[in-house]
């Protein structure tokens, strides 16, 4: 018994369907890979405190470096744009709710002087204020809705100007006013993961939800692997 013609058209269909597909998931898994990586070396360089080691010019690159690799991937492969995209805006704006917990913990340690007042207590209570709007708009606004695209874009770029505004005033406090408590706080546990991956997942996540909030908040539609031909 010999098959018909359009069981073995939709077969071979199929098969190089899936043959094709394999190539174009692999830049994808390179990515995903890349991103294990990281994530893997600064919890190794966070748990070891490894961070004091490096010299302070080094600080923004460590900051700045995966950001900047992840901007040039969005832009460059299609691949990573396509696999962001798949990503859920609401739970990525929950997550910055752990920013309200770090905040919390420098309003504390300024209190106690282990860090200067000039860092602790205003980007303290500048990420207690992102990290609890994060919570609030991830679980009340609608994206689905003009007025909540409003209220994430809203919050987007206030709790982007406070990480800015963070960054801006560690980097002053290390490299103009050399007040050594910066150093012997965050690059020892548990404030060495702020600035190894906290930071970089926030300035990052940031200029994704910038992205795409513009673009559109509902991933792109996967394409038909197979389209039927009638007539």
């Amino acid at each position: 018994m010999t098959p018909s013609p359009s069981s073995s058209s939709s077969s071979s269909s199929s098969s190089s369907s899936s043959s094709s597909s394999s190539p174009s998931d692999r830049p994808t898994r390179g990515w995903l890979l890349a991103l294990a990586l990281w994530f893997v070396a600064g919890t190794v360089a966070a748990s070891f405190e490894l961070l004091p080691r490096l010299p302070d010019r080094a600080l923004p690159l460590v900051i700045w470096l995966p950001v900047l690799a992840a901007v040039a991937a969005f832009v460059l492969s299609p691949s990573f744009r396509a696999g962001l995209a798949t990503l859920n805006v609401r739970a990525v704006v929950l997550a910055h709710g752990i920013r309200a917990i770090v905040g919390a913990a420098f309003v504390v340690q300024a209190a106690r002087g282990v860090l200067p007042d000039a860092f602790g207590r205003p980007v303290g209570w500048g990420d207690i204020a992102a990290g609890a709007a994060a919570l609030v708009v991830g679980t009340v606004a609608r994206l689905d809705r003009p007025r909540g695209r409003r209220v994430y874009y809203a919050w987007n770029i206030f709790a982007f100007l406070d990480i800015l505004m963070a960054f801006v005033s560690a980097q002053r406090l290390v490299f103009f006013v050399r007040d050594p408590r910066m150093a012997a706080v965050l690059g020892h546990l548990p404030f060495s993961f702020v600035p190894l991956l906290l930071v970089p997942f926030v300035l990052a996540s940031h200029l994704w939800l910038f992205a795409r909030l513009r673009g559109g908040t509902a991933p792109p539609k996967p394409a038909l692997a197979d389209r039927r031909v009638t007539g």
